[in-house]
């Protein structure tokens, strides 16, 4: 099973990253990163520190400003 990190997970990218992977078995979304938190079957973090969710890759769909932080 591969993790995934979907930064940009609440995005139209990020949605579609997630209903691809809802129907792969070897892939699993881990953790989510994005500026819009908003519940999913999986965390969300705006903060990648505060990430701690085993991550095998990163799917990158955000958007520049979101690392302005």
């Amino acid at each position: 099973m591969i993790n995934i990190l979907l930064c940009g997970a609440n995005g139209k990218m990020g949605n579609a990253v997630r209903r691809v992977a809802e129907t792969e078995e070897s892939v699993k979304i881990a953790a989510g990163f994005d500026i819009n938190t908003q519940s999913c079957e999986f965390p969300v973090y705006d903060n990648l520190a505060e990430v701690t969710e085993k991550i095998d890759c990163i799917i990158d769909f955000s958007h520049p400003s979101l690392t302005d932080a």
